[in-house]
């Protein structure tokens, strides 16, 4: 080595040390090297800016923090390429984590709730352009950060913003989080002088070494393309043996590692719309793919294959690109996983223990044996049996939407009886106004106003409402007797036996559960309110002219009996009457027995 060599070296090794702040150490070795008479570059002084200059560089701050409010990707990053040195950024595992947040912020930037400028377009390249980011080195580096692994799912979510895995990015808070740091990271950026030069030689040399590897990949993908292009596609067998030697096969492919070989079967052999039908065996094929891209990368697994490691791995993630991998995606539990490709020595990552403990393929193993057995064990029903489950399933819409119709008719009538009811009321209150402003008037010049005028005018308005009461009342029992869409049952024996001394009290409790299932388990709206008129026809609860049903809830209620049995019969009482208040229909006429009840149980 030249000697003019090793004087530029040690100057590096100075320079490199004084950014480091080693003062002392930096004293000592320009000591040395003076006393071997080297020729000593000096050092640069001083690391702040000049006035000008940070005038300037606040400008570029201001602009680019405008860029980040406003979602502007393309400007933001053009001035990020242009001003902050792309080794500073390298050299810091926390610079790298803020340039993939500022990635993932630009991508979700269009899909904000709160964000009233849609653009659907820019969206997606700003998707596209996380994506891409993902898949160059600074991605591939930041991937060692384990709090922002989910993050690797984003760009294979179908509705991020619904995805509950991702609604701290979605927040009002995350954003400015981000802003913050971006602005700390501008001002401390534009306030310190360059890397040494010894840091840019070395990340120079991992750069170039890094980029010969990813196209090695590139080379050995296609060529595993080439030969699966080159693979034929033959029908699922029915024999049983046959099948039974397929999963023989497969299983031991599995065990061995053989990725190829184990999916050339599994397209053979499984057919593609039972996978893509069933959620859970999307996710055994995902979990599939990543159980081989891990096989080399086990601890225990003596047969190490650092290229069939790295296809394994490129193939896994090949495949998250593909339709299947958008489609699982949804998964909330298996999101980290996108980030294995990512991962430079996944087998340390404490994020992914489990997936390199014995224990996981085991499992794996055991659903795949399930799945084997069932899907070569199963053909096709017969097509007489599908025409009848569709002519079934036929009946059951027309049957469905029958009951939707009739539930439609019964609300039209409901809606028609309140609005003859509100026009009623309405022409019976301003005929009482008028009669009212014309007695005002003629009390002003003196006519006395007697109070069996007051009277005549309150029973009026009362009786209407009288009239009113009687006529629903009467409705109801008609609906509940006569209409064909309510359930029968004998309500004399069931009144009758709720209150009866000779009934137990299990019995009771029961019955008075049952009556309440009746109303909270309806299917559909209008078989509960169906359920409340026949309640409301046979006076279930004494509410109207049945006295001594009244008194003898009320007596059930008030007893001073506390035995088990006594106290469930009371709570089954008190959740029968609270179900029938909460209704629209059962308010009035429970407010009598509420009152009743109240009264008594102060006396």
């Amino acid at each position: 080595m030249s000697q003019s060599i090793d004087f530029r070296i040690n100057d590096f090794v100075t320079e490199y040390l004084d950014y480091k702040g080693f003062n002392d150490t930096v004293g000592i070795f320009l000591k040395e090297r003076k006393t071997r008479q080297e020729p000593i570059q000096q050092l640069t002084n001083g690391n702040h800016l000049q006035d000008t200059d940070h005038e300037k560089c606040q400008i570029i701050k201001n602009e680019m923090l405008k860029y980040f409010d406003d979602g502007n990707r393309e400007e933001f990053f053009r001035l990020w390429l242009k001003h902050i040195p792309a080794n500073i950024i390298d050299s810091d595992p926390s610079l790298k984590s803020l340039e993939f947040l500022l990635y993932a912020h630009f991508s979700i930037y269009y899909l904000r709730p709160n964000n009233r400028n849609k653009n659907e377009q820019a969206a997606k390249e700003n998707m596209q352009e996380f994506k891409t980011y993902m898949e160059s080195i600074k991605g591939q580096a930041i991937s060692q950060t384990s709090e922002i692994l989910p993050l690797f799912a984003l760009p294979f979510v179908t509705s991020p913003d619904k995805h509950a895995s991702f609604q701290e990015l979605f927040s009002n808070e995350w954003p400015v989080q981000i802003r913050k740091k971006v602005s700390n990271f501008f001002d401390w950026i534009f306030s310190n002088r360059p890397l040494p030069r010894l840091v840019e030689l070395l990340q120079n040399g991992e750069r170039a070494s890094h980029i010969l590897t990813q196209i090695n990949n590139e080379n050995e993908e296609l060529k595993h393309r080439n030969r699966e292009t080159n693979k034929q596609i033959k029908h699922l067998s029915t024999d049983y043996e046959k099948c039974q030697i397929i999963k023989n096969e497969m299983l031991k492919y599995f065990d061995d590692g053989n990725r190829e070989e184990f999916f050339r079967l599994w397209l053979k052999h499984i057919p593609a719309n039972i996978i893509d039908s069933d959620p859970s065996l999307k996710s055994l094929e995902f979990l599939l793919y990543a159980h081989f891209s891990i096989y080399y990368l086990r601890p225990n697994n003596r047969n190490k294959n650092e290229q069939a490691a790295k296809e394994n791995m490129q193939e896994f993630k090949t495949y998250m690109e593909s339709i299947k991998g958008q489609a699982i995606s949804q998964t909330s539990e298996i999101l980290p996983l996108f980030a294995l490709p990512f991962v430079t020595s996944p087998d340390k990552h404490a994020s992914f223990q489990e997936l390199f403990s014995n224990e996981w393929p085991v499992q794996i193993r055991k659903k795949v044996s399930n799945f084997f057995d069932w899907i070569f064990s199963n053909r096709p029903l017969p097509r007489l049996v599908e025409l009848l489950q569709n002519g079934e399933r036929a009946s059951h819409i027309l049957t469905q939407i029958n009951n939707e119709n009739e539930e439609l008719k019964h609300r039209n009538r409901e809606t028609n009886k309140q609005i003859k009811h509100l026009s009623t009321d309405y022409c019976n209150l301003i005929s009482i106004t008028m009669e009212l402003v014309e007695t005002l008037q003629q009390a002003i010049v003196g006519k006395t106003i007697t109070n069996e005028y007051i009277d005549n005018v309150c029973s009026r308005l009362g009786i209407a409402r009288l009239r009113e009461s009687m006529a629903n009342a009467m409705e109801s029992a008609r609906l509940g007797i006569d209409d064909p869409f309510t359930e029968k049952f004998d309500y004399d024996k069931i009144k009758r036996d709720v209150v009866h001394v000779s009934t137990s009290p299990r019995q009771k409790s029961l019955l008075l559960q049952a009556l309440r299932w009746k109303l909270t388990k309806a299917t559909t709206d209008f078989n509960r309110e169906k359920m409340l008129d026949c309640y409301i026809s046979c006076d279930l609860l004494g509410c109207r002219t049945d006295m001594e049903q009244r008194t003898k809830i009320i007596k059930d209620l008030s007893s001073i009996t506390s035995t088990v049995d006594t106290r469930f019969v009371k709570e089954e009482w008190a959740r029968l009457i609270n179900t029938i208040a909460s209704l629209r229909k059962g308010e009035q006429d429970n407010a009598v027995l509420v009152e009743i009840i109240w009264h008594q149980m102060n006396n």
